[in-house]
């Protein structure tokens, strides 16, 4: 009878090995196809391959990391859908991951970013006033995740590139005054996005964009900035966000042609 104890323990401990070893094959293989994104059926595959990955393991950190990706994922894939139901969808099904990730470990920043970005995008795709009811959980994700390290040990504050700042930034430049909007604090929070995190082409719009509301030296300074921005061709500025900067650089360019000379 114990040896068929010791045998039974031996076989799960084993199931549970290969299961591990197999949702980091899956993870690996969701990394790889996430980096070719810009197709987006390798973006589809990412998440059919996640959802199937997320199941296979109960290793805290391997489990959090595929469920971040996760969100990541259906993120982009509202970031490129067409028409607003769909966007809500997709952003909606990212906000659910991320927050299935603070659940799986409440010690890592990106979880809350990325709930913080995808309720962001949800409530452009809503109407902003329409979703003013979700700014405080918005303000308080990126709080949390300045207050948090990266899975890699680093402070939650450079989650993409300083992304906590500049999505609160962004947050109180959108926001009505009497919902808590606020050019100054907007402009606060964006310089440290933009001083900090270079290499994201948003840090330089939403700054650019505040900037260009303000003084005539303002709008000079967004003018430089933009310009800056547009002679830096994208894999000098960040090779990894390409298929993003097609979109930010579309932006900048928009805004540099609304400034005139």
């Amino acid at each position: 009878m114990k040896k068929f104890f010791a045998l039974s323990a031996l076989v799960l401990v084993s199931m549970t090995s290969a299961y591990a070893d197999d949702a980091r094959s899956l993870y690996d293989q969701a990394v790889s196809n996430y980096a070719a994104r810009a197709d987006l059926s390798r973006n589809d595959s990412v998440i059919s391959t996640l959802e199937r990955a997320k199941t296979l393991t109960e290793d805290t950190d391997l489990k959090y990391s595929i469920v971040v990706l996760l969100s990541r994922a259906y993120y982009w894939k509202g970031m490129n859908s067409q028409s607003n139901d769909a966007r809500k969808q997709h952003f909606e099904a990212a906000l659910d991951a991320a927050n299935d990730a603070k659940r799986i470990t409440d010690d890592y920043a990106e979880a809350y970013y990325y709930a913080a970005i995808s309720r962001g995008r949800w409530a452009e795709a809503n109407g902003v006033l329409a979703s003013l009811r979700y700014a405080g959980e918005l303000m308080d994700n990126c709080k949390a995740a300045k207050e948090r390290i990266t899975v890699e040990g680093e402070s939650g504050e450079t989650v993409d590139s300083f992304g906590p700042a500049r999505t609160l930034g962004r947050v109180y430049a959108k926001l009505p005054g009497f919902a808590g909007g606020s050019t100054e604090k907007a402009r606060q929070n964006l310089e440290v996005a933009f001083a900090n995190g270079r290499a994201n082409a948003l840090n330089h719009v939403y700054l650019a964009e505040v900037l260009n509301g303000g003084s005539s030296a303002d709008k000079a300074r967004a003018r430089q900035m933009l310009d800056a921005l547009l002679a830096t061709p994208p894999e000098q500025l960040n090779a990894d966000r390409l298929p993003e900067m097609v979109e930010e650089y579309r932006l900048a360019r928009e805004l540099r042609n609304s400034m005139g000379r």
